[in-house]
């Protein structure tokens, strides 16, 4: 059994949703993918954060972001 990655680079982010790289980097400079986790110049995103943005059906980073927050809060309650 192969395991997955829990964090993928843009390249493997592209791949996943079968676009190039340099449409996922655009789509994230524009602000329309979640928010990634830099390390230096490193950026990596989170798979299971992907696949919960794609279930929700693409939302742009700052509805994702909000939604996000909102579900947190609510978990802490």
């Amino acid at each position: 059994m192969v395991e997955r990655p829990k964090c993928m680079k843009a390249a493997d982010c592209a791949k996943w949703l079968g676009v190039a790289k340099i449409t996922w980097v655009r789509s994230n400079i524009a602000g329309k993918t979640p928010r990634g986790l830099r390390l230096g110049r490193l950026v990596l995103w989170d798979r299971a954060e992907l696949e919960r943005w794609l279930e929700a059906g693409l939302p742009a980073r700052v509805v994702w972001d909000a939604e996000n927050k909102r579900t947190k809060k609510e978990q802490r309650s």
